[in-house]
């Protein structure tokens, strides 16, 4: 009767723990999705902004009748106008990143968060309010080979 109590807080505080770090990992999974979605279709509206890198030029003639090959350059004043949208697509890039590493590391972290959880406490509690009763055989006279003899392992927890 005493047993029973003792197995039923063990797997309280085993549900308590998982339920904990499952929810940081929803929490994290959740921020990194936002992030990620939010980073990226900002920097991709600062982008579509940006004026292109060059424009073409055609071939002209001059006042003094000098014929100039066309050529490809930047357009007038682009690069003033530019800076804002290339620091907040930057910026923008840089959180969309930062939120995919939450997704990872959340679908990372929960892959993981079964296995430590319930190694952590067994480790801790329960390994502890158990007893351990080990009944080995007398090994028989002239018998070389060890591994021929049984093993038994008694566990009571208290």
């Amino acid at each position: 009767m005493n047993e029973e109590p003792a197995i039923q807080n063990i797997t309280n505080k085993l549900r308590i723990k998982w339920r904990l770090k499952i929810s940081k990992v929803l929490l994290a999974v959740g921020v990194g999705l936002l992030l990620a979605i939010v980073g990226f279709t900002a920097a991709a509206d600062f982008q579509s902004h940006i004026t292109p890198a060059s424009v073409s030029v055609s071939g002209y003639y001059r006042n003094d009748g000098t014929y100039v090959h066309g050529y490809n350059r930047r357009p007038p004043g682009s690069v003033n106008r530019d800076s804002p949208y290339e620091l907040g697509m930057l910026l923008f890039g840089v959180i969309g990143i930062v939120g995919c590493t939450l997704i990872i590391g959340g679908v990372h972290a929960y892959r993981s968060t079964t296995d430590d959880v319930i190694v952590s406490h067994l480790t801790k509690e329960t390994l502890q309010n158990m007893n351990f009763k080990i009944n080995l055989p007398q090994k028989p006279y002239g018998l070389v080979n060890s591994a021929i003899s049984t093993h038994t392992l008694n566990v009571t927890i208290r």
